[in-house]
C-alpha cells in the first residue's frame, strides 16, 4: 500500500501493521483466540495472509495464548456456572480452540464431581424443598443434564445428595 503525502513524497506503509494495530486494539479490550481474532480482521477488511503474519508474530510475544485463554475462560465459567466437560468443550470449540488445547485443559483444569455437586448444592437451593424425592432426584439428574455433565457423574451427585437429604 502506497500513501500519497503533500508534497509528492510517498511512504509505503506495510499492510501487516495495520492489522497488527486493529489487533492489538481488539486485545486491549481483552483476551481473544487466535481464531476469534482472524475472523474479526478479515471481518473489518484485513487481507487474511497479512492478518495471520501479524497473529503468528503476536502469538510469538505471548500475546496471543489459546492455552491459557482456555484455562482462564474455563476457571472463570466454572466459578458462576459449575458445568461438565460436554458444555465446556462445545464452548471452546465454538471460540475457535483447537480440539487438542480443549482436551488438555479440560482433563487438567476441570473436578467434573465436584463441579457437579456445586451444580446441584447451587440447583437445589433456589428449587427448595420438592415433596417427592422421585421428583427431587429427576429433576436434579435433568438440571445436571442440562449443564454438560456426563451420566456416571450425574447418577453419582444424584444418589449423594439423596443419601443427605432427609425424607
Amino acid at each position: 500500500m502506497t500513501i500519497a503525502l503533500a508534497a509528492g513524497a510517498r511512504v509505503t506503509a506495510d499492510p501487516e501493521s495495520g492489522a497488527m494495530e486493529a489487533a492489538l486494539k481488539m486485545l486491549g479490550a481483552g483476551p481473544k483466540t487466535r481464531s476469534d481474532l482472524l475472523r474479526r480482521l478479515v471481518a473489518r477488511g484485513h487481507d487474511i495472509h497479512d492478518a495471520s503474519g501479524c497473529l503468528d508474530r503476536l502469538e510469538q510475544m505471548g500475546y496471543i495464548d489459546d492455552e491459557s485463554f482456555s484455562e482462564r475462560w474455563v476457571e472463570s465459567r466454572q466459578q458462576r456456572t459449575p458445568s461438565g466437560k460436554i458444555v465446556l468443550r462445545q464452548h471452546l470449540l465454538r471460540k475457535g480452540v483447537p480440539r487438542e488445547i480443549v482436551e488438555r485443559v479440560l482433563e487438567k483444569s476441570v473436578e467434573e464431581e465436584s463441579a457437579a455437586a456445586s451444580a446441584a448444592c447451587t440447583y437445589l437451593g433456589r428449587a427448595g424443598r420438592l415433596a417427592e424425592r422421585d421428583a427431587i432426584s429427576g429433576k436434579l439428574a435433568a438440571h445436571l443434564r442440562s449443564r454438560g455433565f456426563e451420566y456416571d457423574i450425574i447418577t453419582k451427585t444424584v444418589r449423594s445428595f439423596l443419601e443427605t437429604e432427609p425424607e
